[in-house]
């Protein structure tokens, strides 16, 4: 199966952060072009849930945010966030993020909490 580009499905979930999900329909693995435009989401983290997300950097630098660690990033690097861990992005960054089980919005939680350190990847 393919999906072309012209085919995937816009997701924007908020000014700094738009989604371009491929809908393959499979509920075991998807993937997402996703663009980070400053900081999101604006404060706090978010979480999933239920699901592992492999985030790959395709382009661009910033700082991905983990539970209480702040790694930053550049192209080529990528962070793997296990289920319930605290997320959040800032910089200007194009994603390949890639979720097991696929990304379902009912396990998509905003958390408003602040990260505590900072970490170097």
């Amino acid at each position: 199966m393919i999906i072309k580009k012209s085919d995937r499905k816009e997701n924007p979930n908020s000014d700094t952060c738009i989604a371009y999900e491929y809908p393959f329909g499979d509920k075991d693995i998807n993937v997402a072009i996703v663009t980070i435009d400053g900081r999101y989401p604006e404060q706090g983290f978010v979480t999933n849930e239920k699901i592992k997300e492999l985030i790959l950097v395709l382009d661009g630098e910033g700082l991905i945010g983990v539970d209480d660690e702040v790694y930053e990033v550049s192209e080529g690097d990528a962070v793997l966030a296990l289920p319930g861990q605290r997320l959040f992005y800032d910089g200007q960054l194009m994603l390949s993020v890639s979720c097991n089980p696929a990304w379902d919005k009912k396990q998509h939680k905003a958390v408003t909490e602040k990260a505590r350190r900072n970490k170097s990847g």
